[in-house]
Formats: C-alpha cells, sequence, structure tokens
C-alpha cells in the first residue's frame, strides 16, 4: 500500500488470477473450468456411490472432490473467501458478484429438489437418497462462490 498527497492510502490494482504460483499453469481459464467440471464430476460420482451404497467409490469420490475444490480456492487467490480487508475494490466487486450467483443457484437447486418431491411425492423417494442430495447441495453450496470466480473470471 501506498500514501497518496491527501494522506489516503492506495492500494495498487493487481490482477484477479495471476501465474506467479506453483499452480500457474492451473489458472488459465480453460484449466479452470476443467476443475470445476471435475469437481463437479467427482460430485455425482459421490452421490452415485452413496445412493448405491458403494463406500470405496463415495470416499474416493470425497477425496477427490475436496482436493479440486482446495486448488479451485488456490487458482482463484481465494477471493471469495477471503474477507473485503484483504481485496482491493475491484476484487470485492468479484467476491459479491460470486456470492449473489452462488445463492440464486443454490435457491434454483432447492427449488427443484422440492419439485421433484412435490411431484413423486415424499413417501416414494427413499430416505437416502433425500440425504445424499441434501449433503450434495451442502458441499457444492460451500464451494459454489469460487467455482464461479473460476468459471467466469478472464486470465491475468
Amino acid at each position: 500500500m501506498t500514501t497518496n498527497n491527501t494522506g489516503q492510502s492506495e492500494s495498487p490494482t493487481q490482477p484477479l488470477i495471476s501465474h506467479g504460483s506453483p499452480l500457474g499453469p492451473w489458472k488459465s481459464l480453460q484449466r479452470r473450468r476443467l476443475l470445476v467440471l471435475g469437481l463437479l464430476l467427482s460430485l455425482a460420482a459421490y452421490m452415485a456411490g452413496q445412493t448405491a451404497g458403494y463406500p470405496a467409490i463415495t470416499l474416493a469420490a470425497l477425496v477427490l472432490f475436496l482436493c479440486t475444490a482446495v486448488i479451485i480456492r488456490r487458482t482463484t487467490g481465494e477471493v471469495a473467501d477471503k474477507p473485503a480487508d484483504y481485496l482491493d475494490e475491484r476484487q470485492v466487486q468479484v467476491r459479491n458478484r460470486s456470492y449473489l450467483m452462488a445463492y440464486r443457484l443454490t435457491a434454483a437447486t432447492v427449488a427443484v429438489a422440492m419439485l421433484v418431491v412435490a411431484a413423486f411425492g415424499a413417501a416414494a423417494i427413499p430416505k437416502q437418497v433425500v440425504l445424499t442430495v441434501l449433503s450434495g447441495m451442502l458441499f457444492f453450496s460451500i464451494v459454489a462462490p469460487s467455482c464461479i470466480v473460476a468459471w467466469t473470471e478472464k486470465e491475468a
């Protein structure tokens, strides 16, 4: 941070996504999108393994999901998770936009789940399926802001 003539501090504008880390090659837009798709596939595999009763598939998919989520957070500079004090104005706007989009996506997913339950009846859907879908939605809602930043932000 520097101080200008009026005594106010200025923060130099830094790129949101930069290539200056060991994960540099994964910071390209195309590769970040591949990471998001991999995260979604691992979540689907988790839900399928959990529903079908295959603990090995469930555990492997959950580990893959967690590793991919950490990589996505690191490749986006953890913008979606940092407090405003550590971000410049543009990064705060990106973070706020990603949370708004994540909220809307989560609300739409819950609405679809409610429509499915209303259409088929709560008694027709096994409890294991309901718990698996709810846990999958919870896992995704936690990483959704970082996934949105990874999907939408251009390279530096």
